[in-house]
C-alpha cells in the first residue's frame, strides 16, 4: 500500500521503546538542516570564534571576541557549506562525487551573489541612490561579497574600500574587527587631522568627527529612517563643518559606481523623484 511517513508525534504515540530514539534523530536533522538554510553559528564557529574556547572576562579572551565579532556568519559558511561541499557526496545520484561537489559550489555561489545583488541594490535605493549598473565585472563581485558566500575571503578580497573610510579604517575592521577599526578611526581623526593642520592642509575635522559619533550614536543608522536623517539634519551639519562635503560625497559615488541619486544629498523632499530603475541595466 505504499510507504508511510510517520511525523515525530506519530512515532512517540506508537508506543515502540525505540520511539524516543528515533524522535530524538529526527528532530535533530531538521534542526541541523534548518541551520545550513538560515545559517547559525554551531560549536565549531564559536569555538574558533574564542581561540579554542578561551573564557570570557580574560585578557585573551575579551581580545579574541573583539577581533571576532561579527565574523560568525563568514566562519559557519565556511564550517557549514564549504566542508559539506568538501567533504560530501550529495548531490545528483549516480554522479562523480567531484561532479555533486562542483554542482553544490556552482548552487552555492550562484544563489549566495543572486541575493548580495538583491541586497546591494536596496541598499542603495535606500541610500537615496539609483541602482547601481549591473552590467559591470566590479558590481557582481561586490554582489558576491555582499551575499557571504565566499566567506571571510569574500570580505577581504571583495569587499568595497572605496566608501567614506580610510585604508587603516577599513583594513581594521575586515581582518580585526569593529574595536580595533573604530581605534583606527579615531586615530585618524586626532592624530591625522594633527598632521594634516602642521602641514598647513584642510583637515574637515569636524565633518570627520561627525561621522565618527554617527557610526556610533545608537539608532541614528536605521534603514528605515537614516535617509530621511541625513537630509533633515546631518547633510547641512556635515555641508556646515566642511563645506564641499556633500558635493565630494556625490563625485566619490559617480567615480565608483557611476550612479546618480533619486534624492540628491542636501535636498530638500520637494526635490526628491523616483529611482531610474533603467539605470540598473545600463540605461
Amino acid at each position: 500500500q505504499g510507504a508511510k511517513f510517520l511525523t515525530p508525534e506519530a512515532i512517540a504515540a506508537s508506543g515502540d521503546p525505540r520511539s524516543s530514539e528515533v524522535t530524538a534523530k529526527v528532530l535533530g536533522f531538521i534542526t541541523d538542516e534548518s541551520e545550513y538554510a538560515i545559517i547559525n553559528p554551531d560549536l565549531a564557529t564559536r569555538a574558533i570564534q574564542t581561540w579554542g574556547g578561551q573564557q570570557a572576562g580574560t585578557g585573551v579572551g575579551e581580545l579574541a571576541r573583539m577581533t571576532m565579532q561579527f565574523k560568525s556568519f563568514p566562519i559557519a559558511m565556511i564550517s557549514r557549506h564549504w566542508r559539506r561541499m568538501l567533504e560530501g557526496d550529495r548531490g545528483i545520484d549516480g554522479a562523480p562525487k567531484l561532479a555533486n561537489k562542483a554542482a553544490y559550489a556552482a548552487a552555492l555561489f550562484i544563489t549566495t551573489t543572486a541575493l548580495g545583488a538583491v541586497a546591494f541594490q536596496s541598499k542603495q535605493v535606500v541610500q537615496g541612490k539609483d541602482p547601481v549598473d549591473m552590467t559591470t565585472p566590479k558590481f557582481w563581485a561586490r554582489a558576491a561579497a555582499q551575499g557571504g558566500g565566499l566567506g571571510f575571503m569574500g570580505d577581504l578580497v571583495l569587499g568595497d574600500t572605496t566608501d567614506d573610510r580610510s585604508p587603516l579604517d577599513s583594513l581594521s575592521r575586515i581582518t580585526m574587527g569593529p574595536t580595533f577599526g573604530s581605534a583606527a578611526d579615531l586615530w585618524e581623526l586626532t592624530k591625522g587631522n594633527i598632521d594634516e593642520l602642521r602641514a598647513g592642509k584642510d583637515t574637515h575635522a569636524g565633518a570627520e568627527a561627525l561621522r565618527f559619533s554617527r557610526s556610533h550614536l545608537p539608532y541614528i543608522n536605521l534603514w528605515y529612517g537614516r535617509t530621511a536623517l541625513d537630509h533633515l539634519v546631518l547633510h547641512g551639519l556635515q555641508e556646515n563643518l566642511s563645506p564641499g562635503y556633500l558635493q565630494r560625497q556625490r563625485s566619490r559615488h559617480q567615480k565608483d559606481w557611476g550612479g546618480d541619486y533619486w534624492w540628491e544629498p542636501g535636498a530638500d523632499f520637494d526635490d526628491m523623484r523616483a529611482p531610474d530603475m533603467g539605470a540598473a541595466i545600463g540605461e
